[in-house]
This record gives structure tokens, C-alpha cells and sequence, in this order.
């Protein structure tokens, strides 16, 4: 039902003599005024009501109603009613009832304009309730949205308010979900329903919105290694576009972030190849002139305003090394040696040699060293483990279910020791994520897929070919199903 109310039927029957029917009426929460008509062919058919609490209501109570009956007409207007199932009793002797009902109720459902949103991202719905003309906070109430893409499939939602799964702050009035991203363009229908657990009655409201490709950026890399300190170098291009069709920037438009694992970064350049107009251009070479022998990502973030909204995107991590190849040392030459000619010699005769005193307190001398190699690998083996990342964040399903804690896998004590900062698709147990493995540096998190094509997992929407790095909120599909990377702890809930 709207907010604003619609006439509906509830029941209809035929009386037989002495016959008494019984008819249910659910009334929501926050109802201003019901309205009830019940239509009689018999001009000697009773009706009576009843309250949730099993009370008959008065037509004489004119505080909370009013009653007007005409021959075959019965109209009865409540104002303010109890909230729960109503009980509506017919007697008569013959003849066709129905009984008709319109409800209005002073919350109301909106949803914030939001714009077109992008194909290919995640989505986050915004939506409120309003009592008399003012954003309020329902308690006991669930609000959820229907959410049916252009080809027919619909797909439910909860919304909440209480600061998660894209609600910015809690307990504001304001209601959202963060939904997976769209596949299709086109128009999306919003369905928005508030109800009440132990009632049958809704309050609906309907929406829509437009889902279509936005500007993104297509890097092709041109190099990477071996970047000389001091040298500008071109590293790749870079190209903007909609869907593959040219799209012209600015500059401006497009910022830069890059970090190196020493002080000095070092500076990148973004040169148009051609101006198209006013500045713009859309095809982009990218240099980069390392300031000292470094590991450097970086990530390029193009920001502007396109579709009636703020649009902003950003590039997979960029991995540029400036380390120069260690030299190889060339060969020491063989010494040439002068061997002198030996004077024959009366040999000496041979002294007796004392046989060798072996004493059961002296350990073997090969032992001695067996045990000081086995010892030096154990060392070495502890300080490679202890140098290694620990693994760290969570995935979540698209129920916002923690599926994968890296943190509290449990591994072979062999993995554990060798490879302690790389986790294998097999350890986390989630099907199509076997040739996949996860890697972490530092605090970054980069997956890796050892299947060339077809590829069967895909990061942010795109295809996971070679090694891409993960942040925050990072989608992960794979054989139909999504999950969400996050560095973040599920919130606990209270009983």
C-alpha cells in the first residue's frame, strides 16, 4: 500500500440465514485514517468490529470515528487506529457482502536521486521515511528494495541505518545498501518496501534509475624494469575512453599517486599525444623519471563530472623498479706457475709415524659440522619467516558474510615456514579460486592467477590475466558468485 492509501477489497461472501462471517483486517504501524465500506444486498445485514485486543469498537465513539449507513452502504471512518488485526463480523440472513478498505499513514517511503551510476561498479542506494514532512527513524521496521534490471530479474536488498554496507552514518534518518555492480545498461527499477514483522501490511514506493558506461582510463605498459635513476623514460600510455569509443579529459582530470619503498619517489609526466580541443585530449604518454633505485607503484585516479554526477575511477597498481641488474664479476685469470726442476735426492728413511690416540671425550670431527650446517639453515630459516608479511585481511560474501579470515588460516607448519606471506587458492577453500594465489608485501595485498585463458576469476570486473594488486572494498567473482576483499573486521552485533 502507498502512504497516501488505495481502495482495496478485502473479502467478499454470500449469507446464507443465520449466518455470521468473520473477516481480518491488518492495520500497520503509523495509520492515520481507515476507512471501511462494506456493501450489502440486504438492507438488515449487521456488521460489527473488533480491536486487536478483542474489543467491539462504538459507533457512537465519535473521538476516533465516524459511522455514516445507508441502505445498502455501511461506511465506517476510524482516525488513529490500533495498530495490529482487526476483526470484522457480518451476520444476515441472505444477499452478497464485500467489504472495502483505504488506509493513509503518515510515514511515507523516498529515495535520493542519485543520477545515472556506472556499469561495472558497486552501487549504493540511499533512502529515507518521512513522518509529517520529516526524515524519521522507524524502530522495529525493515525497509528493503527491490532492485529489477532491464532483462527482468529482480534481486532483494535490506537496507539499513545503522553505519554499514554503505550507510555512511548511523541512526541520520537515512537508509542504504551498497549493491554489487550493475552488468547491463539501462533502466533499473526500485522497489521500496517498509514493513513490520507480525503484520501483514506494507507501505511501497517506487523508483528507478539509469545504469550506463562511464569514462575509464586503459593503461598499455610499455616499461616498467629496469628504469634508470635520473632517466626519463616512457612507461606506458594512456588511453580515455567510454566503453572503447574516445573520450576527451583534461589533464587535470587525471591525478597521479605514487609511492616507493625508499624517501625518494621520484616524478611522473602526463603528456597529451594530441589536443583535441581546449586542452583535451584522450590518448596520454606517461613518464617517469625515477629519483633513486626503488620499488614505486603507481595509481592514476581520473575525477570529473559526467551523467549529472561526480565520477571518479582509478587504474589497477602500476609496479615500476628502478634496481639496477647486479654485475656479474668477470672470471679471475689463471695464474701462470713456474715449476722448478727437481734435483734427485737421496730419499731419507722413513720415520715411524705414532699411531693416532682416539679418546672417548673428543666428539667426531664430521659431526661437529653436520650439526653447525643443520643449525645454520635453522637460523636462516627463522630469519626468512620472520622477515615475511603475516597474512591479513577478510572476504566476505555478497551477504556480507566473513568466508575467509587470512589472518586465522589454518596452514601446514611447512607453508607456514617457507612461504609464510603467500596464501594458495586451495587454503582458502572457495570453489574456482584454486589457480589463484594471494601475496602480501608490506601492508599490500596482490593476486596472482596461474591460468592464462579462458579466465575464470575476475577482479573489479575485469579479468585476473597476470598479478593485480587489492585494496579496500576490492570485488572478487568466480564461478558466478562475488565476494568483497576488506581489511576490516565484520561489525559485531549485539543479542
Amino acid at each position: 500500500m502507498e502512504s497516501k492509501g488505495s481502495l482495496t477489497e478485502v473479502d467478499s461472501a454470500v449469507l446464507d440465514p443465520d449466518t455470521v462471517i468473520e473477516i481480518s483486517l491488518n492495520i500497520a504501524p503509523g495509520t492515520d485514517k481507515t476507512t471501511l465500506m462494506f456493501f450489502k444486498d440486504n438492507e438488515v445485514t449487521d456488521f460489527r468490529l473488533k480491536n486487536p485486543y478483542g474489543f467491539e469498537a462504538s459507533t457512537g465513539d465519535r473521538t476516533s470515528s465516524s459511522f455514516v449507513e445507508l441502505p445498502h452502504l455501511v461506511m465506517w471512518e476510524l482516525v488513529g487506529p490500533m495498530a495490529g488485526k482487526w476483526q470484522i463480523e457480518v451476520r444476515g440472513n441472505q444477499g452478497q457482502i464485500s467489504v472495502w478498505v483505504i488506509s493513509t499513514n503518515k510515514y511515507t517511503l523516498g529515495l535520493q536521486d542519485f543520477g545515472a551510476v556506472p556499469v561495472g561498479e558497486p552501487t549504493t542506494i540511499t533512502a529515507f521515511i518521512t513522518e509529517d514532512g520529516t526524515r524519521t527513524t522507524v524502530e522495529g521496521a525493515r525497509l528493503s528494495v527491490k532492485v529489477t534490471a532491464p532483462d527482468g530479474l529482480s534481486i532483494i536488498h535490506e537496507l539499513n541505518d545503522d553505519g554499514v554496507d554503505g550507510d555512511a552514518v548511523a541512526q541520520d534518518s537515512h537508509y542504504a545498501v551498497t549493491i554489487p555492480p550493475l552488468t547491463a545498461e539501462g533502466e533499473y527499477r526500485v522497489d521500496l518496501e517498509l514493513s513490520w514483522p507480525g503484520f501483514e501490511h506494507t507501505i511501497n514506493s517506487r523508483g528507478s534509475f539509469q545504469a550506463q558506461t562511464f569514462p575509464a582510463l586503459s593503461v598499455t605498459l610499455e616499461r616498467t624494469e629496469l628504469l634508470i635513476p635520473g632517466d626519463r623514460a616512457k612507461i606506458a600510455t594512456v588511453f580515455a575512453n567510454v566503453n572503447g569509443q574516445p573520450f576527451s579529459v583534461l589533464v587535470e582530470d587525471i591525478t597521479l599517486e605514487l609511492a616507493a619503498n625508499t624517501g625518494e619517489a621520484g616524478n611522473l609526466e602526463l603528456v597529451p599525444q594530441s589536443v583535441i580541443t581546449q586542452g583535451r585530449a584522450f590518448m596520454y604518454d606517461l613518464f617517469y623519471t625515477p629519483g633513486a633505485e626503488a620499488f614505486t607503484t603507481v595509481i592514476m585516479r581520473l575525477n570529473l563530472e559526467y551523467a549529472g554526477r561526480q565520477h571518479s575511477f582509478a587504474t589497477d597498481t602500476l609496479i615500476l623498479s628502478s634496481y639496477l641488474p647486479t654485475p656479474v664479476p668477470a672470471p679471475l685469470p689463471t695464474p701462470f706457475l713456474l715449476t722448478a726442476v727437481p734435483v734427485p735426492t737421496q730419499a731419507p728413511l722413513p720415520t715411524p709415524v705414532p699411531a693416532p690416540v682416539i679418546t672417548d671425550d673428543e666428539p667426531p670431527i664430521i659431526l661437529i659440522v653436520v650439526l653447525a650446517v643443520v643449525g645454520g639453515i635453522i637460523v636462516i630459516l627463522v630469519i626468512f619467516r620472520l622477515s615475511r608479511p603475516t597474512p591479513h585481511g577478510f572476504l566476505y560474501n555478497d551477504q556480507g558474510e566473513v568466508v575467509v579470515d587470512f589472518a586465522g588460516l589454518v596452514r601446514s607448519p611447512m607453508s607456514n615456514l617457507i612461504s609464510r606471506n603467500v596464501v594458495r587458492g586451495v587454503e582458502v577453500g572457495i570453489p574456482g579460486l584454486e589457480g589463484v594465489t594471494f601475496t602480501f608485501r608490506g601492508s599490500g595485498v596482490f593476486m596472482s592467477s596461474m591460468q592464462v585463458a579462458p579466465a575464470t576469476v575476475r577482479v573489479n570486473n575485469q579479468p585476473l590475466i597476470e598479478e593485480r594488486a587489492i585494496d579496500d572494498s576490492t570485488w572478487i567473482g568466480t564461478s558466478g558468485r562475488l565476494y568483497k576483499f576488506s581489511t576490516k573486521p565484520a561489525p559485531q552485533t549485539e543479542d
